[in-house]
């Protein structure tokens, strides 16, 4: 095999993607490849098992459309990070979804479902070993503790796999493979690094075509090639090189399982106004690692918000919210006979609501700000409770200095405070070693399903 062409439809299953595409690309595939998902969104996924990203309809209108193409043109089809965020609930749901497409559809194929939620058992045998570390490479990711209690604290937590269950899978006859938590690249690596290519350029063409859905790439044994979809689009060379900042710190290097995606003399050449060519690509080993993601639930959120447009308090918006919690803290007494449970936390949109304290702007010069606050309590009904409360007094708050209008919030919506779900957060930033290749059928074990 000289050359072998992996074709990724869209950058996550569910954001859809052009039929025409589709008929265009997967006569020309060796395999299908697609991503499901990642922690873009933040813990809730994962914590909860929802998808939050993507409709309903839409997942299974793109697997739909993928499933059909593996089995009429007779090629694998391989999906990652199923669900969203990976764990067991997503990748359970998304099973249902595959398995009506199947039945409907009166299809015969092999599946495998790569499971990637981590028991803790394992974890806790693997800490006592001292072999799970923190991943901070570039000095700016925020650090967890790990412990005994921050694992068996945890509700779900995620090893993100890299290309050995997807191989294993194939080499056990599945043509539809469904994983949970994934590298990105892994899933457009696993067959060509199955096949033998090299890893270079396996694993950089994987990185480019795993979130763009527009491009083929020609995987060749010393460098790949990039050309587009549709007949009459030109491949954007600055795109592409641009890529290489895409969800990483570093322009050059981007860590993975068992190695580093090194492009640090990689070279873009033009061969015509529809391909370029990728040259120089690497891929250094390392010692084998898994990172893990985590998330806990902390309680649970209602909010309210509203407009100000009063200047008097547009000018004090810091100290006026800071006198309105120290007031509200004082009354819980007075109001429920104990100091209930709880955080209060405030977002001044026009001010710095999206920096926080990383904002260089001090002065506020727009007419009117927008005030978002959440309170997070134990319970459902506190949490709700203590939301209520606290928008009914913060509408009437005088601000520090000058005279009151006595009325401060403009809601636009009724009721005024809203229920808006449990809270999770994220309780890993690490990576675990893997001291033997037989932890990885530990960690991913595999189910089958024959139609």
């Amino acid at each position: 095999m000289k050359e072998i062409i992996p074709y990724c439809p869209a950058a996550k299953v569910g954001n859809g993607f052009p039929e025409s595409y589709l008929n265009m690309a997967v006569p020309k595939a060796d395999f299908i490849a697609v991503d499901s998902g990642g922690t873009d969104l933040g813990p809730y996924d994962l914590g909860s098992g929802e998808n939050t990203a993507h409709g309903r309809e839409s997942v299974i209108r793109d697997l739909r459309l993928l499933i059909l193409a593996s089995a009429e043109y007779d090629i694998p089809l391989l999906v990652g990070t199923a669900g969203h965020a990976g764990g067991d609930l997503g990748l359970q749901r998304v099973r249902g979804f595959v398995e009506d497409i199947i039945k409907t559809n009166k299809l015969h194929l092999r599946i495998a479902f790569i499971h990637a939620e981590q028991k803790k058992e394992f974890l806790l045998r693997k800490l006592a070993q001292n072999m799970i570390e923190t991943i901070n490479p570039w000095g700016f990711s925020k650090e967890y503790p790990i412990n005994e209690e921050s694992i068996e604290g945890c509700d779900h937590i995620v090893g993100v796999m890299g290309v050995e269950p997807y191989i294993k899978a194939i080499n056990d006859g599945a043509q539809v493979v469904i994983a949970g938590r994934s590298s990105d690249p892994a899933i457009v690596a696993a067959i060509p690094i199955k096949e033998g290519f090299p890893p270079g350029p396996v694993w950089h063409a994987a990185q480019i075509v795993c979130d763009q859905g527009e491009y083929l790439a020609r995987i060749r044994r010393d460098h790949f090639v990039l050309e587009p979809i549709p007949p009459e689009a030109k491949i954007n060379r600055e795109k592409i090189i641009r890529f290489a900042l895409h969800e990483t710190g570093s322009p050059y290097y981007i860590p993975e399982p068992g190695g580093v995606i090194d492009m640090s003399e990689a070279r873009y050449e033009m061969v015509s106004e529809r391909t370029l060519k990728v040259t120089g690509s690497k891929f250094n080993k390392t010692k084998y690692t898994i990172k893990l993601e985590g998330a806990r639930k902390e309680g649970f959120r209602s909010i309210f918000f509203g407009g100000v447009r009063d200047r008097r308090i547009i000018s004090q918006v810091g100290p006026w919210i800071e006198g309105f919690k120290k007031s509200f803290d004082s009354q819980l007494a007075d109001q429920y006979g104990y100091r209930p449970k709880y955080s209060m936390n405030f977002f001044v949109y026009g001010r710095d609501g999206v920096m926080g304290p990383l904002e260089s702007v001090e002065e506020i010069t727009s007419h009117e700000i927008f005030i978002l606050a959440e309170v997070i309590a134990p319970t459902e009904d506190t949490s709700i409770d203590l939301a209520t409360n606290a928008r009914q007094m913060m509408m009437h708050f005088d601000p520090p200095l000058g005279p009151y209008s006595r009325n401060t919030l403009a809601i636009p919506f009724s009721p005024m405070q809203i229920k808006h779900g449990w809270v999770y957060r994220w309780t890993f930033n690490h990576r675990i070693l893997i001291d033997a290749m037989s932890e990885l059928n530990e960690m991913f074990p595999i189910d089958y399903l024959d139609t």
